[in-house]
């Protein structure tokens, strides 16, 4: 049964090195000569199987957001598990995410300051998770760059808070959401990572405008449906997904009582074809992709809004763990 694959990898290179910097709060100098750096690389990312797994309030309202959780879970209901698929993807080189960590001397200030940057690796076979791999990275994606601290003692690093941030962190990511590695634009972002040892654990938390809910991810997860019917036409799951989705979808104009893709094109009711405008007004998987977080105000500006008056964000949350690697 194919799953959804996931991508997400971390760099960062070897044990942190403390030097005396003469950093204050974020924002701050960490380019000045004596700053610090490690790299990661994640072996492994962890998919959540409810809304309340690696959720984080986005938004300010005193809620743990964390959508895609439901949607992983509705997709598992219609025979589509992306956890394997995951696991797959990453010990075969791809889904990796590179993971910097730049910091002065986290023990000379309580309010030490730090930065983190979190990219994709370019596919390769084998990768090495010995802590001794080396990665290269996506330049076709422009990743995400995060300021914060890092605790003393502990090696935690921990991003500012998106509801309270007047600039967000937003930018490009191949995230495993469905069936394959999507590229979305995400923003509201926030990074915790924990040192173990030499290894990382960390969780990434963002938000997915609407536009990019419909314009790609809804088309991905089409794409994830029609594979398992490609792959076995007279299954048990590819007929159930052709029984709930290929039906022509909800009217729109032009295209008589079937919907409209976001393309281009009209679907067409039981042609053995599963169109995003099939998915995208289907009302089970419809009401999973419904924007759950307010992170803009009217004008379109970064505002997050604890009243959620007008939602226009999806909320993710993935976990992630990394090995030393070098980029």
């Amino acid at each position: 049964m194919p799953r959804l694959p996931l991508a997400l990898a971390l760099a960062a290179a070897g044990p942190l090195i403390l030097q005396s910097c003469a950093c204050g709060p974020p924002p701050c100098d960490l380019t000045n000569g004596s700053e610090s750096v490690t790299q990661h690389a994640s072996n492994r990312i962890v998919l959540p199987q409810g809304s309340g797994d690696f959720a984080f309030d986005l938004n300010g309202d005193g809620a743990a957001d964390n959508a895609l959780g439901n949607i992983v879970g509705a997709l598992s209901f219609l025979g589509v598990a992306p956890q394997g698929s995951v696991d797959q993807a990453i010990s075969g080189g791809s889904g990796i995410l590179l993971l910097k960590l730049t910091s002065g001397d986290p023990a000379a200030s309580p309010t030490p300051c730090a930065g983190a940057s979190l990219r994709n690796a370019a596919p390769q076979p084998n990768p090495d998770f010995s802590g001794a791999g080396a990665f290269r990275l996506d330049t076709a994606v422009s990743g995400l760059a995060f300021s914060g601290v890092l605790e003393t003692g502990t090696g935690t690093f921990t991003s500012a808070d998106p509801a309270t941030a007047t600039t967000p962190v937003e930018g490009e990511l191949t995230l495993p959401l469905v069936a394959s590695a999507v590229t979305v634009h995400v923003t509201g972002a926030r990074l915790r990572t924990v040192a173990s040892g030499s290894n990382l654990t960390g969780q990434l938390n963002a938000a997915i405008p609407k536009a990019q809910v419909d314009g790609v991810l809804v088309p991905a997860i089409a794409a994830s449906f029609q594979a398992v019917v490609d792959a076995n036409p007279t299954s048990a799951d590819a007929r159930q997904l052709l029984q709930a989705f290929d039906n022509g979808g909800s009217a729109a104009a032009g295209c008589g009582p079937a919907c409209a893709n976001p393309g281009g094109g009209c679907a067409v009711s039981r042609d053995g074809r599963i169109d995003p405008c099939e998915v995208g007004t289907n009302g089970f998987v419809s009401g999973y992709l419904a924007p759950d977080v307010q992170m803009f105000d009217a004008a379109g500006a970064y505002r997050p809004s604890a009243s959620n008056a007008v939602k226009d964000c999806l909320s993710i949350g993935l976990s992630v763990t990394a090995v030393p690697g070098h980029f």
